[in-house]
């Protein structure tokens, strides 16, 4: 593993944190439920 100078640790990424998971599932039932009963989405 290379060292580098700075003060920021690597991570893995926030896609695999189940509070990301969560987070984007209630945002695609959000934009499903204002697209099936928002009258402005002209469907």
């Amino acid at each position: 593993m290379e060292t580098s100078n700075t003060p920021l640790l690597s991570h893995g990424g926030y896609r695999g944190l189940r509070s990301y998971k969560v987070a984007e599932a209630v945002y695609d039932a959000t934009v499903a439920f204002c697209r099936r009963f928002s009258p402005m989405t002209g469907v």
